[in-house]
C-alpha cells in the first residue's frame, strides 16, 4: 500500500472512512479505527450552520484523540462565510484537516448551489478554496472532495482538479461518479486515474469499494494514492481489515454470525455511553439492520431467509425502547443462526 502524505501528516495503509450523514458520527469512526481504517472524515458541517453558531453543530464536530488523523468537512457556496467556519472549527476543535465538501449529489444540497453544483461553478470553487486556505491553511491542510462532473455532459474532473491544486488544496478526493449518477454504477475508473495524473497533490479514489478486490482494483487502475470507503462500510467495518489483508496477500476470515451480534451490542452500548439511552438506542437500530441484514448483499439476503422469524425479529427490534430487550433479540436471532449452522463467508462480504 502507498503512504499518503496530507500537509504533516503520514498515512501508512492508505484507507479512509467517508463522511456519510447520518451514519459516521464519532462511535461509527471509532469502530472503524478498530478495524483499520486510518483516516476519518466528519459528517459534512453547513458553514452557515457554524457561523450562525447552530446548537447542533458542536455534536457534528467533537472527535476523541482516538480518531486523528481526522478532517472536519464542511459545505457551503458563500467564499467568506466558508473561512469564517473554518476558522472558528479550527480554533475551537483543532481538526487536523479541515474538508471542503464539493460532491454531495443530495437535492437539497445542489439546490442551494453547494456541494456537487459547485463543479459547475469553477471560478466560485476556486474562490471558496482560496479563501479557506487563506483562513486556515497555514495552520493545517485543507482538501477537496469532488465527483467527476454534475452530469455525463460535463466530465470537468481534470480541469477542476487542476484549478483546485493551483488555489492550494493539499489533497483532493474524487467519487467516481456524475452527480446525475447519484450512487448507481457504474464507477468511473478512467476520470480518477486522469485526475491523478494531472494534478502532483495526493488523490483519494472513492466509490464502489465493497471488498478487498474492489480496493486493490482502485488503487492498482487509477494509481490513487488512498481510497476512500463509504457504503462499503455500513455493517461491515471488517472491510478495512478484508482490504489490509488482500492487497497484503493475506487470508482474511470473515464474520461469523457471533461477530456481527457481538459487535451489534457493542455498537449500541458505544451510543448509549456517547449519546443517553433514548437516543443511543434509536441510533443503534439502523446500525443493527446494517450489521445483521447488509443492504447490499444478496447471499446474506438468502441465509436470513434460512432463519425463522428473522423479519419479526428485525421489526421487534426497530420497537425496542430498552438495551436488555435489544441484545435479547439479538441473542435469539444467534440461537437460530446456530442452530441452522449457517456462517458469514467472504463471499456474503460486500
Amino acid at each position: 500500500m502507498p503512504h499518503l502524505k496530507i500537509g504533516n501528516i503520514i498515512l501508512k495503509n492508505g484507507l479512509a472512512l467517508a463522511p456519510m450523514a447520518g451514519v459516521t458520527d464519532s462511535v461509527f469512526r471509532r469502530i472503524c479505527k478498530s478495524f483499520g481504517a486510518e483516516y476519518m472524515v466528519s459528517e459534512m458541517i453547513s458553514a452557515k450552520a457554524i457561523v450562525y453558531r447552530d446548537s447542533r453543530t458542536p455534536e457534528l464536530a467533537k472527535m476523541s484523540s482516538e480518531e486523528r488523523p481526522m478532517a472536519l468537512q464542511i459545505f457551503g457556496s458563500d467564499s467568506s462565510v466558508m473561512a469564517e467556519a473554518a476558522s472558528w472549527l479550527y480554533n475551537n476543535f483543532h481538526p487536523d484537516v479541515i474538508d471542503i465538501n464539493m460532491g454531495c449529489p443530495v437535492r437539497k444540497i445542489v439546490g442551494n448551489g453547494d456541494g456537487s453544483a459547485l463543479m459547475k461553478s469553477p471560478e466560485k470553487a476556486k474562490k471558496i478554496v482560496s479563501s479557506v486556505v487563506g483562513a486556515v491553511g497555514a495552520e493545517i491542510p485543507v482538501t477537496v472532495k469532488i465527483r467527476t462532473g454534475f452530469d455525463g455532459d460535463t466530465l470537468n474532473a481534470v480541469s477542476f482538479a487542476v484549478m483546485l491544486e493551483q488555489a492550494g488544496v493539499s489533497a483532493i478526493c474524487i467519487h467516481g461518479r456524475t452527480r446525475e449518477q447519484m450512487y448507481a454504477p457504474p464507477i468511473d475508473l478512467n476520470t480518477i486515474a486522469d485526475v491523478k495524473k494531472a494534478v502532483s497533490v495526493p488523490v483519494i479514489g472513492n466509490g464502489g469499494i465493497y471488498s478487498g478486490a474492489d480496493a486493490r482494483r482502485m488503487f492498482e487502475y487509477t494509481g490513487c494514492d488512498a481510497v476512500m470507503i463509504g457504503q462499503g462500510a455500513c455493517g461491515n467495518p471488517w472491510i478495512f481489515e478484508e482490504i489490509t489483508s488482500y492487497i497484503e496477500g493475506r487470508s482474511y476470515i470473515a464474520p461469523q454470525v457471533h461477530d456481527r451480534i457481538n459487535l451489534a451490542k457493542t455498537h449500541t452500548e458505544m451510543l448509549i455511553a456517547d449519546k443517553g439511552l433514548h437516543i443511543g438506542i434509536c441510533e443503534s437500530r439502523k446500525h443493527i439492520s446494517w450489521w445483521i441484514f447488509p443492504k447490499r448483499a444478496p447471499a446474506i439476503s438468502w441465509y436470513i431467509k434460512g432463519i425463522p422469524g428473522s423479519a419479526r425479529i428485525r421489526d421487534l427490534i426497530n420497537r425496542s425502547e430498552s438495551k436488555e430487550n435489544v441484545f435479547s433479540l439479538l441473542d435469539e436471532l444467534e440461537r437460530d443462526a446456530r442452530i441452522k449452522r449457517e456462517s458469514f463467508s467472504d463471499d456474503l462480504i460486500v
